[in-house]
Formats: C-alpha cells, sequence, structure tokens
C-alpha cells in the first residue's frame, strides 16, 4: 500500500502544485524524489504520531499531545514543518496516513520553499 500512496502522493502535488508551497518551482522529478526518500505509515485512532522530521497527513488529522495547546485543525491535507516538540494523537474513523519527511541535512524543510538542488544532493545520498 505504501508503493500506491508515494504514486498518488506525487502526482497530487504535482496536479495541486499551488496547494502546496513548499513544492512551488520544484521539477516533477524533485517532486517524485522527495516522495521517495519519504516514508509512508498508517496509524490507527489513538496511536502517537512523532512528527518531529515534518510531514504531510494526507488522510485523518492528528490532535497536539506536546509543543503547542491547541489542537490541529482537521483539512484535506495537512503539512506539518519539523519541529522539536511534536507528538501527536492520531484521530481518524480507521486509520491516518502520514508522509514523514526524510530526515537529511540536505534539505530545509522548515523554509517556505524547498530548492531543487538540496533535492538532488539529497537523493544521491
Amino acid at each position: 500500500m505504501p508503493k500506491l500512496w508515494k504514486k498518488l502522493a506525487s502526482r497530487i502535488i504535482i496536479l495541486k502544485n499551488a496547494e502546496f508551497d513548499q513544492y512551488i518551482g520544484l521539477s516533477q522529478k524533485a517532486v517524485k524524489m522527495i516522495v521517495n526518500m519519504s516514508d509512508f505509515k498508517f496509524y490507527k485512532p489513538d496511536d502517537k504520531v512523532d512528527m518531529s522530521s515534518g510531514g504531510i497527513v494526507w488522510k485523518g488529522s492528528l490532535i497536539i499531545e506536546s509543543g503547542k495547546d491547541e489542537k490541529a485543525e482537521s483539512k484535506e491535507v495537512d503539512i506539518y514543518n519539523p519541529s522539536d516538540n511534536a507528538i501527536y494523537t492520531a484521530k481518524s474513523e480507521d486509520f491516518v496516513i502520514v508522509m514523514h519527511y526524510p530526515l537529511t541535512n540536505h534539505i530545509d524543510f522548515k523554509k517556505s520553499r524547498i530548492i531543487e538542488g538540496q533535492v538532488i544532493l539529497a537523493f544521491k545520498d
């Protein structure tokens, strides 16, 4: 199932590029590289989810457990920037799908835009 989600995720990011601010300006190849380096995980309701590397929630929502006191809004797709205090609880009727960004020193996912050259360096490592 993660292979299917990798294909879907890259296509959605490419087709709806304006909704993914960090990805604006990246080539399709770079988007696919990021998605292929990312780790897709499926969480049951009430599972703890570590979003310290950042990532995208494709299905379901996350409720903040540490770091902030307010609850996360449930949207179609939620994007999380890397954070030191990022433990969440999965909330969904069946399961939550999360694409965790890769742990790499080359790409700074905290920035407002991802730089293509950094993606290529990270992919080569």
